[in-house]
């Protein structure tokens, strides 16, 4: 990939000739990407496949250290290598001599059997941590990668950017982890599957509270038993031609990777957009197949999180859902998706779905006015007067599509913590004059 499209892609645009039009959210607390070191001044430096064997971890030709270079490194990896790595745990230090863009990018050859990264037993895979106080990108590319059940697939802390392109990810505590951090996340053409293999709080990819995921072409799916195919809490979220399945082969359904909470659960705490997706609920599970739920990320709470990402406190007459424009609002756009309930691999009805339709979308979201912000920690009186109207989400739903069982309820409009209010989905023929279109 061009330097020039790379950092246009990373920062959430149609950077890719023919790429699908997308709608385009004000992004809070969103940042340009800083320059990346481009592909061409990267070293390329073979992957020792006998040695990285021998000590089941990644060794470099020559027995070089990853990081030779200040500027990063591509470490190409060659087909059909199959190689049990017990855990690669890379620690980029403050005296490493990284210069700020720097890249480390594992690259599978193409052409061929693809390469294999497996760990073995209760082991994470790749785990890849920058302490270097600037920027440093971690990227894998037409790769498969499995991890035990002790750890995720692919981690890492402080990064500002991961990205994944042609890969399968499977197995893990989570396939992907990324904890809290100035972090972007981009993912295109992967499948992430059978993940969740924690503690019943774990999920096949488990996003926190970083700067923007996007993924393109992508499918999340069969986290195992009460996980979630995709959690994502991330200030800025694009998912373009995704899939998020509870599960998607009977092997899923029958070992134990069934998903049981809803597919797919979104923080409502900044902007999404989900565009040409399907998602696919299948049985046993809860009753919803995408909810959005408050995950507002209370303001320098967490020393990971920029001190102005958290919500601003702000007056709960400035907050009117009834008004599209209101600049306080987190905007959420579902558009073209196909929501699928029910429906077996085979084309039958699932009895379980059947015998619980369930809701399409609920907007579980949205706290009143100020659940988070600068203002102390704690509960906060609501006002005498605060009206309903007063919600912070609003979830804007254009074309979307719905097969198979008939759902119960498409839109849910009432959080579970405040059945009596509304959490608004505006169901539109088109989209709204300010909605922006990219690409």
């Amino acid at each position: 990939m061009k330097r020039r499209e790379f950092l246009a892609a990373a920062a959430g645009l149609a950077a890719a000739a023919g790429a699908r039009r997308t709608v385009a959210a004000t992004a809070k607390g969103h940042r340009p990407l800083p320059e990346l070191v481009p592909d061409g001044d990267l070293p390329v430096v073979a992957l020792d496949v006998e040695a990285s064997r021998a000590r089941q971890t990644l060794v470099v030709a020559g027995n070089r250290p990853i990081l030779a270079s200040p500027q990063g490194a591509i470490i190409a990896i060659p087909a059909g290598a199959s190689i049990p790595v017990k855990w690669w745990w890379l620690a980029v230090e403050a005296n490493s001599g990284a210069v700020p863009g720097a890249r480390i990018i594992l690259r599978g050859a193409r052409g061929g059997p693809r390469a294999r990264l497996q760990a073995p037993g209760d082991n994470a895979l790749l785990e890849m941590h920058n302490r270097t106080g600037h920027a440093l990108s971690f990227e894998m590319e037409n790769l498969d990668l499995e991890a035990g059940i002790g750890g995720a697939v692919v981690s890492g802390t402080d990064l500002r950017l991961v990205r994944l392109a042609d890969c399968t990810l499977r197995g893990g505590k989570e396939c992907l982890f990324l904890p809290s951090g100035r972090t972007i996340a981009q993912l295109d053409d992967c499948v992430l599957s059978r993940g969740g293999q924690g503690d019943g709080y774990s999920h096949t990819v488990y996003i926190n509270y970083i700067e923007r995921f996007l993924a393109r072409h992508t499918t999340f799916a069969a986290a195992r038993a009460e996980g979630h195919a995709f959690k994502c809490y991330a200030a800025n979220l694009g998912l373009h031609g995704c899939t998020i399945a509870s599960w998607q082969s009977l092997d899923d359904r029958d070992g134990g990777f069934y998903g049981m909470l809803p597919p797919a659960d979104i923080g409502a705490w900044s902007n999404t957009t989900i565009a040409d997706c399907v998602f696919l609920r299948r049985g046993p599970t809860r009753e919803f197949c995408l909810e959005y739920r408050n995950r507002q990320w209370p303001r320098g709470s967490n020393a990971y999180v920029p001190p102005d990402w958290g919500t601003s406190v702000v007056d709960y007459r400035k907050v009117d859902n009834r008004d599209p424009a209101n600049p306080f609002l987190f905007r959420h756009f579902l558009v073209n998706n196909r929501f699928v309930n029910g429906v077996l691999p085979d084309g039958t009805i699932d009895s379980a779905i059947r015998a619980n339709p369930g809701t399409a979308v609920r907007n579980n979201g949205t706290a009143p006015w100020d659940t988070a912000g600068d203002a102390e920690p704690g509960p906060r009186l609501q006002p005498a007067d605060y009206r309903p109207f007063n919600e912070r989400a609003v979830v804007w739903a254009v074309g979307n599509r719905f097969e198979g069982v008939p759902f119960a309820t498409l839109f849910d409009e009432h959080p579970a913590h405040r059945p009596d209010q509304r959490a608004p989905i505006r169901q539109l023929g088109r989209l709204p004059d300010w909605a922006q279109l990219e690409g």
